[in-house]
Order: C-alpha cells, then sequence, then structure tokens
C-alpha cells in the first residue's frame, strides 16, 4: 500500500529549519511536497543559500498552482478570513492529492480536520522521528526547548508535557 504523501506548510517548515532537523525529516523515506506559495512566503525568512537548497531538494516536491489557480482561487475566497492563501494552498493540495498535512499552524490544522484532512503538528511530527528513532529523545527535547524560545505561538503547556514524557 502506498502511502499518502506528506504535504508541509510555512511554519512546520520554519520550524524544522530553525532547528536544523528539515533535511533528518525530509531524509524519511516518504514523498514531501509543499506549495509555490508557501515558498514565496518563506522565501524572505530565511537565508538565501537555504532557501535555493530548499528549492532545489529533490525530496521535496513542488505544486505550483498555475493549472488549478481558479480551483484554488474559488477554495481560497470561502477561507479567505480563517486562512492565509498560503494555507490554503496546502490545504487545497492535500484534499486533491489526499496527502497528509504537517503544520504548526492551529488555524490551518483546525481547518484541514474540519475539511477531513489528515492531519499532524509539530510535536506529532518529533513524536513520530523519535518512534522511528530518526530523533532521540534528547534531541527532540533540544529542539521543542529552542522552538519554544523563538515561537511563541507554540502551546507552551503541551510543549512542557512532552518534554517532561520524553526526559523519562
Amino acid at each position: 500500500m502506498t502511502q499518502a504523501p506528506l504535504i508541509l506548510d510555512a511554519s512546520i517548515i520554519l520550524n524544522m529549519l530553525s532547528v536544523n532537523s528539515l533535511e533528518t525529516l525530509l531524509a524519511v523515506d516518504r514523498e514531501f511536497c509543499t506549495t509555490d506559495f508557501v515558498l514565496n512566503t518563506i522565501r524572505n525568512s530565511i537565508c538565501e543559500s537555504s532557501f535555493a537548497k530548499l528549492e532545489k531538494s529533490k525530496k521535496l516536491k513542488i505544486y505550483s498552482t498555475n493549472k488549478q489557480a481558479e480551483k484554488l482561487f474559488e477554495f481560497y475566497s470561502s477561507l479567505r478570513d480563517v486562512l492565509s492563501l498560503e494555507g490554503c494552498s496546502v490545504l487545497f493540495h492535500a484534499k486533491r492529492l489526499n496527502a497528509t498535512l504537517l503544520s504548526s499552524d492551529l488555524n490551518l490544522l483546525d481547518m484541514a480536520k474540519k475539511k477531513g484532512i489528515r492531519s499532524f503538528n509539530l510535536l506529532d511530527v518529533l513524536e513520530c522521528m523519535i518512534k522511528r528513532k530518526i530523533l532521540s529523545k534528547i534531541e527532540a527535547i533540544d529542539c521543542l526547548t529552542t522552538l519554544m524560545d523563538e515561537n511563541q505561538t507554540l502551546q507552551k503547556e503541551e510543549c512542557e508535557k512532552k518534554i517532561i514524557r520524553w526526559g523519562k
């Protein structure tokens, strides 16, 4: 049975890049994808060499919305009060491809759930990386601690619970 592709939004890419774990995640034997809107969103948030490397990555397929623009904007028009165009683009392609969404954006995750799209948050991703022995518990704790310092949108209480659990 073929596994569904994993579609990454800007928040998960930026979070994983900030703790030098994106390449580790992309090394997992799965199909990873994102959208051109996501790349445009993060272009100015990361250094040029990291962006070029990401853009040329053979492990991260980039979906262009040119061919699907009319359908995407129709989809976006119903959600523009809730999500950004970038968020809608990953949601749109996740639905279209029957992909699993990986995100740190709570609004996007909530909307994915409402639309019946399988999705996982940053804590789920780190947990999975531990289970697959891609990251040790200590590495995951270090990543999450750093992310908590950098990213005020993470749910602090949930993060602290994971850190305690992984520290045992």
